[in-house]
């Protein structure tokens, strides 16, 4: 309440009074102004004009060493109304608040006062007097009442008690005294321990210390530290500190303060910038930055991690986590059961679209080059046929080496779901196994199944691809199963490398090949097929040449064994492509329809965003000895974690590094 705040004043020093905001000075000077009939209420704040002269008699202070500073939101929100042409929306206590607000920061002797807040209210002042005019005084200032109010820490220890469990969507549960407001709130003081306050539509300004726990819809400033607990839905929060065991969340904005040390969490849904070091603590966000050094840290990111040095602390070593993506389990929100249902589902959905997708570009490449070798049989003479014949048997394996990739990267992503279930609850229930699945044991089954029927496949692929479906059949038959889930993650991440570098090597031959086939054809199919599909230019010609009495060259080549075995394998892949691209529809309906159902849900949105191939999670920094990077967060938890599943980068005090997780988990060097 307004009368809060002017008590709160009257009690300062004439120096004390002049670090108050432009906001608080103008209510206090209104609710003053407005009781000055009450002889009682004006000796109890008989120091009040000392304050109001002292405050505008002051010349510029420093800057506190906080981040902390940003609490006028009352004061935004009304000039924000006026700058949208609101004014007859106005009541009489907003209109003489701004009013208020205009004379004191055209008067004041601190330059900086007015140098924002005068142009802005310059325009709709003659608007705003006029509207204070025309309507009935309300000294009480119940319309500012009704949108921020004050209190001091006896208020909020005042509060009745209540038993919460979920407190801002998190499971916490806990009986205190626990103060609720729509609006925005404003604590004069500090944040007791085992005390909350919630700001249910607002932000919420802390002048002193956050000890027990806040919680708000837009934002949380912190004057001094925050060691309690602080929670906001869609901005950010700012604090001086965040100390021991401190609980802080901003689950889609950023969080900003001069100095971490050894909190429990500190999550935020977009960035996490520290101006100085940071000792101790778990740190999880898209995007960290922190200026000063990092020791004994835990950071996660899928994003990116820019730091000071990393040092290590003989009782807690640092580590890194460069995760696919983030969640909402991260910080302990509890979905309503339907809603996560429809988050696994959609997760699942989205692995198969995109692998649909690529599939579908997968097989119109593979009919280009069929029909692109047709064409080299056509117009090159006969002695480069066993050039294109060798053309020929190099695509066959790459095509097949391209398919084990994929199975690899889809059971390598199974294996990440099933581990992060498992580092989320310790559990995998058999319907979530289902969900994340995704149809991927059938597709992936169905692929390998395919490349074995394949001709002339070489031994050492028809012995690979064996071993794929077997370990896809392990992963299956063995989701609950940390260790034997491990191993296949690890495996597939290794296979999928070998067969990468593998397809390199062989791309290479391809193209040095088809260069000879292109020259050997005096450059007529670049000429050919400038404008139009390879595939549709020998359908043209087929149709061209299907004449059973045609004469020459080309007519004798159409009709040979080589032209209709690929013909047929380009059929093959168009039914393939057709059922594919019925198969994309279906998934894409259905994801639109699932996410339909989450809607707007933040937390459920946060679970479906991953890390890119084009932006994928990095760290740069410098790291000391024994610094391990990770690509899964369950191994963290293990005292003795398999080589496998971190990076330990080179020592290197003086020089900045970058490392980065690509799409198959493995940790990487960027020049």
């Amino acid at each position: 309440m307004p009368r809060r705040l002017t008590d709160y004043v009257a009690r300062l020093t004439p120096e004390e009074a002049t670090a108050l905001p432009l906001q608080d000075i103008a209510i206090a000077a209104l609710c003053y102004e407005g009781h000055k009939h009450e002889s009682a209420r004006m000796a109890e704040w008989a120091s009040i004009p000392e304050a109001i002269e002292a405050w505008l008699a002051r010349t510029e202070r420093p800057k506190p060493e906080t981040e902390g500073m940003r609490t006028q939101w009352f004061l935004r929100d009304m000039v924000e109304g006026l700058a949208s042409g609101s004014i007859d929306t106005v009541q009489w206590d907003e209109a003489a608040f701004l009013f208020k607000v205009y004379e004191f920061a055209s008067t004041a002797a601190d330059p900086g006062i007015g140098h924002r807040i005068v142009p802005l209210l310059r325009p709709a002042i003659l608007a705003v007097k006029g509207r204070l005019n025309s309507l009935e005084p309300a000294p009480a200032l119940p319309t500012i009442g009704a949108r921020i109010r004050f209190l001091t820490s006896k208020d909020i220890a005042k509060s009745p008690p209540r038993t919460i469990q979920h407190f801002a969507g998190i499971h916490l549960p806990f009986t205190e005294p626990v103060l609720r407001y729509r609006g925005h709130v404003k604590v004069l003081d500090y944040v007791p321990e085992k005390t909350a306050v919630v700001s249910e539509a607002g932000s919420c300004c802390v002048q002193g210390f956050l000890l027990g726990r806040v919680a708000a819809a837009k934002h949380i400033e912190v004057h001094e530290n925050i060691g309690g607990m602080a929670v906001v839905r869609e901005g950010d929060i700012r604090s001086r500190k965040i100390i021991d065991n401190a609980h802080v969340i901003s689950k889609q904005g950023s969080i900003y303060c001069r100095q971490a040390l050894n909190p429990k969490q500190v999550f935020a849904g977009n960035t996490i910038r520290i101006g100085g070091d940071a000792v101790l603590g778990e740190y999880i966000a898209p995007t960290i930055h922190i200026k000063g050094s990092v020791q004994g840290c835990v950071l996660h990111s899928c994003g990116t991690i820019t730091t000071g040095p990393i040092t290590q602390r003989l009782d807690n070593e640092s580590r890194i986590v460069l995760r696919r993506k983030l969640s909402y389990a991260d910080y302990g929100e509890k979905l309503p059961a339907d809603v996560a249902r429809d988050v696994l589902m959609a997760r699942g959905l989205q692995r198969r679209l995109a692998s649909l997708q690529a599939f579908v570009e997968r097989l119109y490449a593979e009919m280009d080059e069929h029909a692109g070798n047709i064409l080299y049989y056509l117009y090159c003479s006969d002695n480069h046929q066993p050039r294109l014949l060798a053309v020929q048997a190099a695509q066959r394996r790459r095509n097949v080496l391209r398919r084990l990739t994929e199975a690899m990267s889809a059971l390598a992503y199974l294996a990440e779901e099933y581990l992060d279930a498992l580092y989320y609850t310790g559990q995998v229930e058999p319907e979530r196994l289902n969900r994340l699945s995704g149809g991927y044991f059938k597709t992936v089954r169905r692929e390998l199944t395919f490349c074995l029927d394949l001709p002339a496949i070489d031994d050492d692929l028809r012995t690979a691809i064996e071993s794929a479906i077997e370990l896809a059949q392990d992963v299956e038959n063995n989701g609950g199963d940390n260790h034997r889930i491990a191993s296949a993650l690890f495996q597939a991440r290794k296979q999928r490398l070998e067969y990468d570098a593998m397809m390199a090597e062989l791309q290479v031959q391809i193209q040095r090949e088809q260069a000879e086939l292109e020259r050997a054809a005096d450059n007529i199919l670049t000429e050919k097929a400038a404008n139009q599909p390879r595939a549709k230019l020998v359908t043209q010609l087929i149709e061209a040449l299907q004449d059973q009495h045609a004469k020459g060259l080309l007519a004798t080549r159409i009709r040979s064994e080589f032209v209709l075995r690929s013909i047929d394998m380009m059929e093959g892949l168009r039914l393939r492509l057709t059922e594919t691209e019925e198969a994309t529809h279906t998934a894409r309906y259905e994801l639109q329809t699932t996410l339909k159902r989450i809607g707007s849900n933040e937390p459920a949105l946060m679970a479906l965003r991953e890390a890119t191939q084009e932006n994928p999670a990095q760290i740069s920094g410098t790291f000391a000895a024994r610094t391990p990077i990770y690509a899964d967060p369950i191994f963290l938890a293990q005292p003795n974690p398999p080589s496998a599943a971190f990076h330990l980068p080179a020592v290197s005090e003086e020089t900045v590094q970058t490392f980065v997780r690509t799409p198959d988990g493995s940790i990487v060097a960027r020049d």
